[in-house]
């Protein structure tokens, strides 16, 4: 009748034997968490997201309490706000044409160099100044157009108010 007691030499010559079966195993359930979180987290697609840029600037936004405004309006076409701070060569125009056909952004607030380069290639939809030396820029092959227009307002807003 075999043992049936656990020993830690038995214990070893186990793991020592099927070592390559927990590795693949532990592999396999690591493969299966990150599948089902893949598919059951929520995304949001180009046309539910505005995207603002920072160009040459250095401003504090927090992207919650915008969105929280912006929620507050009742655009049903926002779900998510993204806020991206360009490189620093961002003003070099190869980067910055790259990032407009791409539809890199819908809003960019930039300083005039960014704005002028802004101007030459004819991508400002709409241009505002709200500090000295500081536009709000929403470019016109943005994927959500419309709904960064209305939201230009109340990124005004904030930004006066970290003045």
């Amino acid at each position: 009748m075999p043992e049936g007691k656990i020993t830690r030499q038995r214990v070893r010559d186990h793991l020592r034997r099927l070592w390559a079966v927990y590795l693949i195993g532990v592999a396999a359930l690591c493969f299966l968490n990150h599948l089902v979180f893949t598919m059951t987290r929520p995304g949001y697609s180009d046309d539910e997201t505005l995207k603002i840029m920072l160009l040459n600037t250095g401003i504090p936004i927090e992207e919650a309490k915008l969105l929280e405004k912006v929620e507050n309006l009742g655009f049903r076409t926002v779900e998510t706000v993204e806020l991206t701070v360009a490189p620093e060569d961002a003003t070099s125009r190869m980067l910055l044409i790259t990032q407009l056909v791409s539809g890199y952004g819908d809003i960019y607030i930039t300083d005039e160099a960014g704005l002028s380069v802004l101007n030459e290639r004819e991508a400002c939809h709409t241009v505002r100044e709200v500090q000295d030396g500081l536009h709000l820029v929403v470019i016109s092959n943005g994927t959500n157009v419309e709904s960064a227009l209305d939201a230009l307002d109340i990124l005004a807003e904030e930004l006066e108010n970290e003045k």
